[in-house]
This record gives C-alpha cells, sequence and structure tokens, in this order.
C-alpha cells in the first residue's frame, strides 16, 4: 500500500513539471489599458452687450481633448443657453470623465449704458447758491429707483463749478447670472455763473495834458534834440504851449482809449464811457476854466484829473538859475485843488493821480525837474483826503523806476506805460465803483457719492 502513495505522488510530480516546462508556451494575460489625463482647453471669456437689459442668447464652441480618441465634451450651462446680464461662470468636462480634467470660462453680459445729462449752466444774479433740477438718467427695461445721482436733483449750488455723479445700481436688480454687474456710473458738471460785473459809474472823463492825449515820445528825438528849444520858447513867451507835441499824439495808445476797452471788457453788459479831453502843452491855470466847459458838455460821473507837469517845466525855466531854493509848488497845488472842488460842486467824484515821472536824462537837461515832481506829488497825496475823494491814483509809483514805462524824451510814457496808466487807473475805478452782488463763490467742487 505504501508503495502504491509514492507511484501516485510521483506521477504527479512528473505530469506537473511536463505542463510546466520551459518549452511549453505560457498561458495568455488579458491587458488592462492605462488611462492618461489630460487637460480640456476651454474658450476665452466671452463679452456681449444687452442694450435692453434682457438676458442673452450666447452660443460658443465646446472644448476638445487632444492627443486621444475622445473629442466630445459637455458644458453646463449649454452653449444656445440665454444668459442674463452680469457674469456666469461654465464649466466643462470630457464625456468619459477619467481621461480629462475640468475647465472654465466666463460669459458676461453687460447692461445697458448708463448716460448722464449735459452740463447744466445757470447764472446767479446775486451771487447767491442756486438750486438747479434735471432729469435722471433713464435705463431700458430697468426699474428707476436704481439710478441715483449725487448731489441729487434739486440741490442748491454755490457759483463755480461741481461734479455730479450718477450710479446704477445693478446689484439691486435681479439676474440669473452667477453675478450682478458691477455698479456703472457717469458725470456731468454743473455751473453756476457769477453776476455780471456792475459799475456804479460809467461815465468817465480824462482831464489833462499831453500825457492825457496820448502823446507817445518819438524814439528819433532825444532830451539834447527838444529842451534848448523849449527852454527858448517859454522864456520869450510863456503862454505858449509845448512845441511839437500834437505831431506825435497817438489816440489809439494813450491811456483813456486803452481804460476804455479794459471797462468795457470787464463790464460787457454796461455801456461805458470815457472821454479823453487831453490837450498837449496844457498849464494848470488853462486848464481851470477848460474844465468847466467839459464838465458842462460831457456830464462825467467820474473826472480822472492828471496835470501839472507843464507848470513846472515852465517854472524851472523862468526861475533863475542862480536862485538856491526849489521851485515853489504852492500855486499849482492850489489850483489843481480848485479844479477838484469845482468838479465835487457839481455832484461827480474824482481820482486824482499823482504827476508820472521823469528820466534822469530829463533831470540832466532840466535840472530840478524830479524834485519838483516829487514836491507836488506830495501835496496831490495829502490834499486827497481832505477833499473826501478816496485817496489818490498814484501813477508815479506805478511807473517809477519800471524800465520801458517812460520813452526817450524822458518825460512822455511809451505805449506801454499808457497801458501801465490804463491799468491803474482801472484797478481804482473797480475798487471804488464796483458793485456786482457778492455771494458764496465756489471755484470747483467734485462730490463723488455712491
Amino acid at each position: 500500500m505504501h508503495n502504491y502513495l509514492l507511484r501516485f505522488s510521483f506521477f504527479l510530480v512528473l505530469f506537473a513539471s511536463g505542463c510546466g516546462g520551459s518549452d511549453s508556451p505560457a498561458a495568455p494575460t488579458p491587458s488592462i489599458a492605462t488611462a492618461t489625463t489630460s487637460a480640456l482647453n476651454c474658450p476665452s471669456a466671452i463679452i456681449q452687450s444687452s442694450p435692453d437689459g434682457f438676458p442673452q442668447l450666447v452660443s460658443f464652441s465646446y472644448p476638445s481633448l487632444g492627443g486621444l480618441n475622445v473629442d466630445k465634451s459637455s458644458c453646463l450651462p449649454t452653449s444656445g443657453t440665454e444668459f442674463g446680464i452680469g457674469t456666469t461662470l461654465i464649466t466643462c468636462m470630457a464625456d468619459q470623465t477619467e481621461f480629462a480634467t475640468k475647465c472654465s470660462f466666463s460669459i458676461t453680459v453687460d447692461p445697458p449704458q448708463l448716460s448722464c445729462p449735459g452740463p447744466q449752466t445757470s447764472q446767479s444774479v446775486d451771487g447767491l447758491p442756486l438750486e438747479v433740477s434735471w432729469e435722471l438718467p433713464s435705463l431700458p427695461n430697468t426699474p428707476p429707483e436704481i439710478i441715483s445721482c449725487s448731489p441729487a436733483s434739486g440741490t442748491t449750488f454755490p457759483v463755480g463749478q461741481s461734479t455730479v455723479t450718477c450710479t446704477a445700481d445693478w446689484s439691486a436688480v435681479p439676474t440669473i447670472a452667477d453675478q450682478p454687474p458691477e455698479a456703472d456710473s457717469c458725470e456731468f458738471f454743473v455751473t453756476i455763473e457769477a453776476p455780471d460785473p456792475i459799475l456804479s459809474e460809467t461815465k468817465f472823463l480824462a482831464f489833462g495834458d499831453s500825457i492825457t492825449a496820448g502823446y507817445v515820445s518819438d524814439p528819433s528825438l532825444s532830451d539834447s534834440d527838444t529842451l534848448p528849444d523849449l527852454a527858448t520858447l517859454l522864456r520869450s513867451d510863456s503862454r505858449q504851449r509845448l512845441p511839437n507835441v500834437q505831431q506825435a499824439v497817438q489816440p489809439h495808445n494813450s491811456y483813456p482809449t486803452q481804460l476804455l476797452g479794459l471797462l468795457r471788457q470787464g463790464y460787457p453788459i454796461q455801456s461805458i464811457i470815457v472821454t479823453n479831453q487831453g490837450v498837449p502843452g496844457e498849464r494848470v491855470a488853462e486848464g481851470i476854466s477848460r474844465l468847466k466847459l467839459a464838465l458842462d458838455a460831457f456830464e462825467p460821473d467820474v473826472l480822472l484829473l492828471l496835470e501839472g507837469v507843464n507848470d513846472l517845466n515852465l517854472g524851472l525855466v523862468i526861475q533863475s538859475p542862480d536862485d538856491p531854493n526849489p521851485l515853489d509848488v504852492g500855486t499849482y497845488a492850489d489850483y489843481l485843488r480848485g479844479m477838484v472842488l469845482d468838479a465835487e460842486s457839481r455832484g461827480i467824484e474824482v481820482l486824482l493821480a499823482t504827476l508820472t515821472p521823469v528820466s534822469d536824462g530829463r533831470e540832466s537837461g532840466s535840472p530840478g525837474i524830479q524834485a519838483a515832481i516829487a514836491a507836488l506829488n506830495a501835496r496831490i497825496r495829502n490834499m486827497a483826503p481832505t477833499l473826501g475823494n478816496g485817496g489818490i491814483v498814484d501813477l508815479h509809483a506805478a511807473l517809477n523806476q519800471v524800465p520801458g514805462m517812460i520813452g526817450p524824451d524822458g518825460l512822455h510814457p511809451t505805449s506801454a506805460g499808457y497801458r501801465q496808466i490804463a491799468e491803474t487807473f482801472y484797478s481804482e475805478i473797480v475798487s471804488r465803483y464796483d458793485i456786482t452782488p457778492r455771494g458764496t463763490t465756489l471755484t470747483s467742487q467734485s462730490v463723488r457719492l455712491r
């Protein structure tokens, strides 16, 4: 029995070794494919407008999966869906999820664009803030309550320019999009113009000698060319006026003409008159009688008085060269005082001016002229407060030591000098007679609120 079992075991070993020998082909092993992950490439973000505020139908190309025999994918929401205003996220994946990762992109539907009113302009007649109203911007198929402006319509605006910002709050509008649009805004300006400038007095009479008439010094002449002839003439007949001055009078360059231009530009709604009554070579004694006629003829509101330098020239010529005393200017000052009182007695205000400076070259040819001008100007400055006319117009200070103001003859201003005289008178006129209403003024205000 034992031998039988041994023989049977040996048979099994032989059978097993024959079946599993190296000469026998191996049984086939089933093949299992290994999945290779690849990314989907989604479309770029899509932006589309909705002019009417309604959802928009949006189509797009589905992504594909490259490198594998898989090119089908699906997206949610699908292409051809209606998208509400705002931004919606689209997620796409391959139909066989084991072959690909997901990808996503956005579709944005922009709402109607907010459009503000045009600029709003009004004038404040009294200079005070002014209430301004306007129609709120509107959007198609959109609740009006989502639109607001700051400052609001009906706000009181000061003189100047203010910025108004209007905003559409889209977060308050229901939408099927994942995220509502950001708030949209626009701006416009509200301008409150200041009142038209106004002067209390509009009729001006410029009275004086060649400097009022507009004598412009001829660059071809010098002091040495003119002064000896002047001295000879005045010694022979003190009633003569200065020679040849009429030949160089340029009315368009005169200070009254330039002053008129400044006043009309500064006060365009008023009819302003500046009458030039300058007579070349005139002395104050002659001006007293002529002034009465001019005041009767033109009936000005304000008299601009500039006169006296010819008297100083004459006084120095006829004064003995051996006289060490300075020229007495008291008589000339009294003449000017009389002219001022005459005008004031008629209810006419007076702007009394100091004499303009002369050059050092003029002083060399006519020694003592600068001291005489300084003395008479001191009298003019002292008399003005006592006459109740509010002070003087200091032309000497305005032109003295300023290059280019006095011409080659050393006495008469250049065109630039006359411009300076006009601007000096203009500043005084504005300070005294401007009655433009003055309210609260704001040059620029910017309000941005949401």
